[in-house]
């Protein structure tokens, strides 16, 4: 009788053993077609993004080529193919280091301020407890806000003190970065009412950042003197400090 109670309770024990080795590598399994699949929409998500980058800037060499000015065409494709060498490079990447991508905006910025006749000055401040190179970040995140910046907001501005701002902080454990321009502020732009629908790489970016860090935000505030008059946009996102890549 006893042997056969051993028997039982070494059977039942056998039973839930074999439950829960299936049960967990069921879930491993499910977990990593889950990661593939998002890693999957994450690229989608990029591929789309980086087209409508791509026409812009080939829209402004061709402008220079139609104006009949060979040379700063010439110096625009150089600068363009470097960034494009950044773009291609990094986007076999879901993140790259921070400082990848500021050489890449900063490479970027330059571009605009060659298609607009040097018409805006840019300042790029970097908090001091950020390690550049170890702080990860994903590709041509912060590059549709500088766009909305520079041509909805300072391009728009009539006196000639245009100033575009890429500050970058550490606070707590998040990565605070504010994209701040001095320009005529989302009311006041004089775009066509079909331009000032949200900016498809806007949300494109929204949907990236949330897509890998679930508390990340994005917040984009109109700046007003006393009068209430538009006097430039802060976009600000926030998303925790990563260092070491795991997906």
């Amino acid at each position: 009788m006893i042997n056969w109670i051993i028997i039982l309770i070494l059977g039942l024990v056998l039973i839930f053993i074999n439950f829960f080795l299936v049960k967990y590598f069921v879930r491993k399994k499910m977990s990593s077609i889950a990661k593939q699949v998002m890693l999957s929409d994450l690229r989608a998500m990029r591929a789309q993004m980086n087209p409508h980058f791509i026409f812009n800037s080939l829209n402004s060499i061709n402008r220079y080529i139609l104006k009949n000015e060979p040379e700063i065409a010439s110096d625009y494709l150089e600068r363009f193919a470097r960034l494009m060498r950044l773009v291609l490079d990094n986007s076999n990447h879901e993140r790259i280091s921070l400082g990848e991508e500021i050489k890449a905006m900063e490479l970027y910025i330059e571009l605009e301020q060659l298609r607009f006749d040097h018409q805006f000055s840019y300042e790029i401040k970097i908090d001091e407890n950020i390690d550049q190179e170890q702080v990860l970040v994903q590709p041509l995140l912060f590059q549709p806000f500088l766009e909305n910046a520079i041509w909805h907001g300072l391009m728009h501005k009539e006196d000639s003190n245009r100033m575009l701002s890429l500050i970058i902080n550490l606070v707590g454990q998040n990565i605070v970065c504010q994209i701040i321009d001095n320009g005529v502020g989302r009311m006041d732009s004089p775009t066509k009412p079909a331009e000032k629908r949200k900016s498809y790489g806007i949300k494109l970016a929204k949907d990236r950042l949330q897509f890998l860090d679930k508390n990340s935000s994005v917040e984009i505030k109109d700046l007003k003197d006393k009068t209430g008059k538009g006097i430039g946009t802060i976009a600000q996102l926030t998303f925790k400090k990563i260092e070491n890549y795991s997906l």
